[in-house]
């Protein structure tokens, strides 16, 4: 509102200014209004580019913000996958490069722009000096009042001509605000490079946990804990984790997955414990959908030959109605809550990790999608080799595991066994 007031004053005094030129001398009056319609005009066309460069930065700029939010809101999706991790880091990468050359040829071309409008103000003066005695009988001193008159408002004119940055990224930031779902749904989407892929473990028979333990608020005897665990993972089983609220589930799976490190005790995979040097490798076990997930839109982590299961599965989970996979991203993600969980489940399975580790998957689901899920897609996933751990509420399908355990402030006190079909 400032500048639009100010920018209204200026040009209120270019204006009666050049009013007074009319007064002293119509013919200068003449040749300065013709020579500031043809400079107007050649100003507004080369706006025009101005306003592309600028529309262009703030594309790359919200691109590049997207992909922060990524790394933000998908932390645990980013430090469970380090291809995925590489790959966004890239895209980062690339975006911040793009955007900043967006901003700088934008504030390049303004910059122009700014020069241009200096240079006719002064070839304007020398035209005022030189030019108009020699085609008109004014008197020297009417010469000097309209030089007088022009640099008066030399500054009004640099105001104008300077404010034109601020309206125009104003102009742009209002289009995008008005038209942010259309800006949002589809932001210009950067390529990246291959990175090389990490190595992944190619599989592992047990996973144990020895007097693991977690502890909230530093080593005070009345912080709360979860643990100490002592449990064996064995690959292709289907264990579920059932407790309350606030019995330690969550937390007991961010443990699992080396997400939260243990404050007493380890983990050890085939008889080797995770440590420090190698929990990238062990975190490369999982594929995870945590409670609180993120997903994305694009399909990083995942190889093009993984990608090319990617249209079963949308059939296999009732998604194929409602988007696509499309040169490696979702065509939309803008679903329901049950059906996002689901698009981040197809990109658990095609990370083809041995382990999937599920934070209350099912809890937004239809009844029949879910009792889809655990009667027909867990034992699917056991058939496939696939080892599952699942938090899950739902006791009419609990047959359905292998093993459960059943959570209460922190612990396992029960651990329920039935013999694999």
């Amino acid at each position: 509102t400032n500048t639009l007031v100010a920018v209204s004053q200026m040009s209120l005094l270019v204006i009666f200014a050049t009013l007074y030129l009319l007064i002293l001398s119509p013919t200068a009056f003449a040749i300065a209004v013709i020579f500031m319609g043809l400079a107007i005009t050649i100003y507004l066309s080369r706006l025009k580019v101005v306003n592309s460069a600028m529309k262009n930065a703030t594309g790359a700029e919200l691109t590049l913000h997207e992909l922060l939010m990524g790394i933000i809101d998908g932390f645990k999706e980013t430090r469970l996958n380090a291809l995925r991790a590489a790959q966004i880091s890239n895209d980062i990468l690339a975006a911040s490069l793009e955007a900043g050359d967006a901003r700088m040829t934008a504030q390049s071309e303004l910059t122009r722009n700014y020069i241009f409008m200096q240079n006719v103000f002064f070839l304007l003066i020398a035209t005022v000096i030189f030019i108009v005695p020699d085609v008109t009988d004014i008197e020297l001193q009417a010469i000097a009042k309209m030089t007088t008159a022009i640099l008066f408002v030399a500054s009004a004119i640099a105001g104008v001509v300077s404010s034109v940055q601020t309206i125009v990224n104003a102009n742009t930031s209002a289009k995008t605000i008005l038209h942010l779902r259309r800006c949002l749904g589809l932001p210009r989407r950067i390529s990246c490079q291959n990175s090389a892929p990490t190595l992944l473990p190619a599989s592992f028979k047990r996973i144990d946990a020895h007097g693991l333990t977690f502890r909230y608020g530093g080593e005070a005897s009345t912080a709360f804990s979860v643990g100490p665990f002592n449990f064996s993972l064995h690959a292709g089983e289907i264990l579920l984790i059932s407790g309350g609220n606030g019995s330690g589930k969550s937390t007991f799976m961010r443990l699992l997955t080396s997400l939260y490190w243990p404050t007493d005790g380890f983990i050890a995979v085939d008889g080797q414990r995770v440590t420090q040097a190698n929990v990238e490798r062990y975190r490369a076990l999982f594929a995870t959908v945590f409670s609180e997930y993120h997903l994305f839109r694009r399909l990083y982590g995942v190889d093009l030959a993984a990608q090319q299961e990617g249209a079963a599965l949308m059939h296999l989970f009732e998604m194929d109605d409602k988007t696509a996979i499309v040169d490696g991203a979702f065509h939309d993600v803008a679903l329901s809550t049950a059906q996002r969980r689901r698009l981040a489940l197809i990109v658990a399975l095609l990370e083809q990790r041995p382990i999937c580790v599920l934070d209350e998957w099912a809890v937004d689901q239809d009844p029949l999608f879910r009792r889809k899920f655990y009667e027909q897609l867990l034992p699917l996933f056991r058939a496939r080799g696939l080892t599952v751990v699942a938090v899950s509420h739902d006791d009419h399908y609990f047959d359905v595991a292998n093993r459960r355990f059943h959570m209460e402030e922190g612990k396992i006190v029960a651990e329920l066994r039935k013999s694999p079909s």
